[in-house]
C-alpha cells in the first residue's frame, strides 16, 4: 500500500509543477483536397454526410486523414491536446482522432453553406481538448516521427483548417504502462469468436466498450480493437491496438452507372482462392453487359483459413435515358476584365460543377470565378440530372488574362448567369434615367452620380442573387461598400420614373 502511495503523489507532483509549453500545427485542407469554395479570398472545402448531397459544394467524402511531423522537443511528453476548427457557419459537428486516440467531438456553429453568403469565415468555431498528466498514449516522439489526424465531419461542415496544439512538459516520473494485446488468431472467417487480452496496466477501456483486461469478439468483416490502459494511480495511460484479419471477397466494378443503355462492365473478385459467379463463371474477373439495373454475386474460398463460404455482391445500376445536352456562351462583359458565362442548363438538372481550367473548379449552378495569373484557360461544365446521367461541355482557348501594367489587369472574372438573364452595363427602362459609377472597378468605395433630383434605391446583389447592401443615394453620392468581399456585382438603381442595372467590380 505504501508503495502505491509514493507512486501516486510522485506521479501527481510531476503533473503540477512541471512548467508546460505549447507548439502548434497548422492542417490547410484546401492543401490536400480539391477547392470547393472561397470566402474572405480563403478557399474551404465543403464535406457532407451521403444524405445531404444537395449542397453547393456537393456531396463528398466526410473523412479526412493527414499526417504531419513531431514537433515536440527530444525529453518532453504531450499531455494535453486542443484542437480549433476554422470553419464556415455550416451545422455538423467534427469528430477528430490522433494516433487513434478519440478526441473530444466538438459541435460547429449552425448557418449558410452558400460560399457567397458568409460573414465570419474566420471564426474559431469548436475546440477539442483531453488532459494526459503522463503523457497521451499513441504520440510518436523524435525528429522525423510521423502523427496521423483524422477527422470525421458529421452533418454539413465547410472547413479551412483545423490547428493542433499541443501541451508538452518535462517527462513525469510516473510510469506509463505497457499496454499489450494477445490475440487468440488474427486471421478468421467471418463471424469467428477471438479471444483478445490486454496485460501490462491496472485497468482497461476497450474500443468496444468493455472494461475488462479479456475480451470476445465475433467480427464479420476486418477491424482493428483497441484498449487504453491505466496505471494504479489512474494518471498514467497508454493504449494498444490489435487487428484481426476477416478473410472475405471484394468486388471492383470498372463502372457502377451506365448511362443510355448496355455497356460492358468488367467485375474483378479478390481476396479468396476461388470464384463462382451467378453468371457461371468461375474466373477471377468477368465482364458484363447489363441492359437494366442487375446484382452480381461471387462465392468463393479462402487463401489462409480455409474459410467456405465466401461470398459477395455488386449492383450495376443502369439508366435507359440517354447523356443530357448542356451547353453555354461565353461573351465578354462590358465590365472591364469581366467574362459572361450563359448556361444553357437541361430541365432536370441537380447539379453543375465548372472546371475553369487553371486547376480549380467550383460545384454549383451560378458560380464566379477570378483568374489571378496571365494565360489562356478552357472552361468546361458537367452536369448531372435527375436519373444520374451527366454531361461536359467544354469551349477550347475561351478566356484570355493578359499580363500588363494597368492597375485593373491583375485580374480576369467569369460570372455564370442564367440563359435570359440581361447583360451589358446599360439598361435603362426610362431614357430620362442616366446613371455614372466610378471608380469602377474599385476598392469597395465608389460614388454613384445620377442627373435624377429624386430620392432613389441603390440595391446591390452578389452573383447568387442575394441582396448584400441597399442604401438611399440623392444626387451624388458616396458608397461605402468595403464590407464585401473582392468579386463582381450587381447594382440595381431605381425610383418612380427608372431603373437602371449596372455591373459593379470590386478589388483589392
Amino acid at each position: 500500500m505504501k508503495k502505491k502511495s509514493i507512486l501516486f503523489i510522485v506521479c501527481l507532483m510531476a503533473t503540477v509543477f512541471s512548467k508546460a509549453q505549447t507548439d502548434t500545427v497548422t492542417i490547410f485542407y484546401p492543401g490536400f483536397t480539391n477547392q470547393c469554395c472561397s470566402a474572405n479570398s480563403t478557399p474551404y472545402f465543403c464535406f457532407n454526410d451521403p444524405v445531404t448531397c444537395s449542397t453547393p459544394c456537393g456531396c463528398n467524402t466526410s473523412t479526412n486523414t493527414q499526417t504531419f511531423m513531431n514537433t515536440v522537443p527530444a525529453g518532453k511528453v504531450v499531455t494535453k491536446v486542443s484542437v480549433y476548427y476554422y470553419t464556415m457557419n455550416c451545422g455538423g459537428a467534427a469528430a477528430s482522432i490522433l494516433n487513434g486516440l478519440a478526441l473530444t467531438t466538438a459541435p460547429v456553429d449552425s448557418g449558410s453553406c452558400l460560399c457567397s453568403s458568409l460573414s465570419s469565415a474566420w471564426s474559431i468555431t469548436a475546440s477539442s481538448s483531453n488532459v494526459y498528466p503522463c503523457g497521451i498514449p499513441g504520440y510518436n516522439y523524435g525528429t522525423g516521427a510521423t502523427e496521423t489526424f483524422f477527422v470525421n465531419f458529421i452533418g454539413e461542415v465547410c472547413i479551412s483548417q483545423a490547428k493542433i496544439v499541443l501541451t508538452y512538459t518535462n517527462t513525469p516520473t510516473g510510469t506509463t504502462p505497457t499496454v499489450t494485446i494477445n490475440a487468440s488468431q488474427d486471421t478468421v472467417c467471418s463471424g469467428t469468436t477471438v479471444t483478445l487480452t490486454a496485460s501490462g496496466a491496472n485497468t482497461y477501456t476497450w474500443s468496444t466498450g468493455a472494461s475488462t483486461n479479456s475480451i470476445a469478439v465475433s467480427p464479420v468483416n476486418s477491424n482493428t480493437y483497441t484498449v487504453i490502459g491505466t496505471d494504479i494511480t489512474g494518471a498514467c495511460i497508454n493504449m494498444a491496438t490489435q487487428a484481426i484479419y476477416v478473410e472475405g471477397i471484394n468486388i471492383n466494378a470498372t463502372q457502377g452507372f451506365i448511362c443510355g443503355g448496355p455497356s460492358s462492365v468488367t467485375l474483378t473478385a479478390s481476396g479468396a482462392n476461388t470464384y463462382t459467379w451467378n453468371t457461371s463463371a468461375t474466373t477471377n474477373n468477368i465482364v458484363v453487359t447489363p441492359s437494366v439495373t442487375t446484382t452480381y454475386s461471387v462465392a468463393g474460398t479462402g487463401t489462409m483459413t480455409g474459410c467456405t463460404s465466401l461470398s459477395a455482391i455488386t449492383t450495376i445500376t443502369v439508366s435507359p435515358n440517354p447523356a443530357p445536352i448542356t451547353s453555354f456562351t461565353l461573351t465578354q462583359d462590358t465590365a472591364p476584365h469581366t467574362w459572361d458565362a450563359y448556361a444553357g442548363y437541361p430541365s432536370d438538372i441537380t447539379n453543375a460543377s465548372w472546371s475553369w481550367g487553371d486547376g480549380t473548379s467550383t460545384i454549383g449552378l451560378y458560380p464566379s470565378h477570378i483568374y489571378a495569373t496571365p494565360g489562356s484557360y478552357n472552361v468546361c461544365v458537367t452536369v448531372t440530372v435527375t436519373t444520374g446521367c451527366s454531361a461536359t461541355y467544354c469551349q477550347s482557348d475561351s478566356v484570355y488574362r493578359l499580363a500588363n501594367n494597368s492597375v485593373y489587369s491583375n485580374m480576369v472574372y467569369v460570372n455564370v448567369l442564367h440563359h435570359n438573364q440581361a447583360t451589358g452595363i446599360k439598361q435603362f427602362t426610362n431614357s430620362n434615367g442616366r446613371v455614372n459609377i466610378y471608380p469602377n472597378p474599385n476598392n469597395g468605395n465608389f460614388i454613384i452620380e445620377t442627373n435624377s433630383t429624386a430620392k432613389q434605391t441603390i440595391q446591390i446583389y452578389d452573383v447568387t442573387g442575394k441582396l448584400v447592401l441597399s442604401q438611399t443615394i440623392n444626387g451624388k453620392t458616396n458608397i461605402d461598400a468595403s464590407s464585401l468581399n473582392e468579386g463582381v456585382y450587381n447594382i440595381s438603381i431605381q425610383n418612380s420614373d427608372f431603373r437602371i442595372n449596372k455591373r459593379l467590380v470590386i478589388v483589392r
